[in-house]
């Protein structure tokens, strides 16, 4: 039993040191971009470092096991920095664009034609019962009001 013991510990220590140099190379790679999630990951990097120190000397206590837990929270918590950082860069604000000249240049030649087909029916009226003309000339004077 001794002896399975300290293969366990030897492979928990050995996973523990590759956690941990693959989360210094994770804070190396992010530098000064985030504050709040960089220090997190370097509290639970020296954690990994004190708990590795356990495990070498076969000193598993309470302290340990809650060292561990300690870690997970700091992991969460640049994990958590690190999500809200990437939310605050897809809701940045950008500055409307004008439309370009030709969009306006369409649109001013649309509102002639319009005002001349408006104008050609004005003055060619069509053979229409009162009713009707009464109809037309309301649909004119309110498409003067736009």
């Amino acid at each position: 039993p001794g002896m399975s013991q300290s293969k366990s510990l030897v492979k928990m220590m050995q996973r523990q040191e590759l956690i941990r140099q693959q989360l210094e190379k994770l804070a190396d790679g992010m530098g000064e971009q985030d504050n709040g999630s960089l220090e997190s990951l370097q509290e639970a990097i020296r954690q990994m470092e004190k708990t590795e120190e356990d495990l070498s000397k076969n000193q598993i206590s309470n302290e340990t096991l809650n060292r561990q837990n300690q870690i997970i929270e700091k992991l969460l918590e640049a994990e958590k920095s690190d999500q809200e950082r990437g939310k605050d860069k897809k809701r940045e604000s950008k500055e409307a664009k004008q439309l370009p000249h030709q969009v306006k240049d369409l649109m001013s030649d649309y509102q002639q034609k319009k005002m001349k087909q408006a104008e050609l029916l004005k003055t060619i009226p069509p053979a229409l019962k009162p009713y009707y003309k009464e109809k037309v000339n309301n649909y004119f004077r309110d498409l003067d009001k736009d």
